[in-house]
């Protein structure tokens, strides 16, 4: 008999997804760069490998960022730039589905910063700040941060790339798992949306 975790990874074809996730100089990504790049692959829910570099932005990390994020312009000295990571971050997600908060944040910021012929295009995309304010539409805030507090997970290292991969992971399943008690025919809905 299948527990109810395998029911729900089964149900939705993502016995395998890569919680995907960025730190960058500021919110501008036509003009900002990338500080940290995180991928945190699962397996049946359960987290089986990380990919994680601190990367040289070529520019200074302001003080805001630095305080925010814990990471510094001394962390980033002598780190490789993001051109010379991508290729590995793209082999690293294959052609696994994509979980992440904000994804249209962190795309963006990986194809401006893509001189490669590798795209995210034909991977599937679940946006936990977008399934959160569906599922959790009575809530008035919808960070990560925010989402992982209501569902009671420590938030604890919010701010760097691999600990929010992992909460926003986490988010994720809870929240498919709050979907799964809403009526089939909205979730059958739903599901086809994500598939387009």
């Amino acid at each position: 008999m299948q527990d109810s975790n395998s029911h729900l990874f089964d149900f939705f074809d993502l016995n395998e997804f890569v919680a995907i996730d960025l730190e960058t100089t500021g919110l501008d990504h036509s003009h900002d760069k990338i500080i940290e790049i995180s991928a945190v692959k699962y397996i049946d829910g359960k987290q089986t490998e990380i990919f994680n570099h601190l990367l040289d932005p070529g520019m200074k990390i302001t003080r805001f960022i630095e305080d925010l994020t814990g990471i510094t312009n001394q962390m980033v000295l002598d780190k490789p730039c993001i051109k010379d990571v991508i290729n590995d971050f793209f082999d690293f997600i294959g052609d696994c589905p994509i979980v992440g908060h904000n994804l249209n944040f962190d795309i963006a910021f990986i194809n401006q910063n893509n001189d490669t012929k590798n795209t995210l295009d034909s991977n599937r995309i679940y946006d936990t700040y977008l399934l959160s304010k569906f599922v959790l539409f009575q809530n008035s805030e919808f960070s990560l941060e925010a989402i992982t507090e209501y569902y009671k997970f420590d938030s604890s290292g919010s701010h760097r790339a691999t600990q929010d991969c992992i909460n926003s992971a986490k988010v994720f399943i809870k929240l498919i798992k709050d979907l799964l008690q809403i009526d089939l025919d909205v979730l059958e809905r739903i599901r086809k949306l994500y598939e387009e």
